[in-house]
């Protein structure tokens, strides 16, 4: 079975913003992972642009592609949901690097994918 939701999935570039609204019954429960390398380095942990949602039906939340995670190597977005009657779907969007040679830094606030914007390290 199919969740009932509304987003667009086609690949974000950094700092895009995406709403994600629940048309199913009841209430959805999701969890947004953000992945720079697959598969993750061992001992992965969620970055401050990571985070979770509720919503009850009809209700939207804003999936936010992290400027600071995703501008110079791109990767995915993760998003788990489940409903309830345990009902559960992985959805993975793209998320493209920034080759345009601009650092403009996308938008932050309340989304669901956290909305809090971190500066990362290069690798060295």
């Amino acid at each position: 079975m199919a969740l009932d939701y509304d987003l667009n999935p086609s690949p974000l570039i950094p700092g895009e913003d995406r709403e994600f609204t629940w048309q199913g019954a009841g209430t959805l429960a999701g969890e947004i992972r953000c992945f720079v390398k697959k598969p993750p380095p061992p001992g992965y942990k969620p970055c401050d642009a990571c985070g979770s949602f509720a919503l009850q039906s009809g209700m939207s939340t804003i999936i936010h592609a992290d400027y600071q995670v995703f501008f110079q190597f791109g990767g995915t977005l993760e998003i788990e949901i489940i409903d309830d009657f345990g009902f559960r779907e992985t959805i993975t969007l793209l998320v493209n690097r920034r080759n345009d040679g601009s650092f403009e830094v996308g938008g932050s606030g309340a989304s669901g994918s956290g909305g809090i914007e971190r500066m990362i390290e290069e690798e060295s």
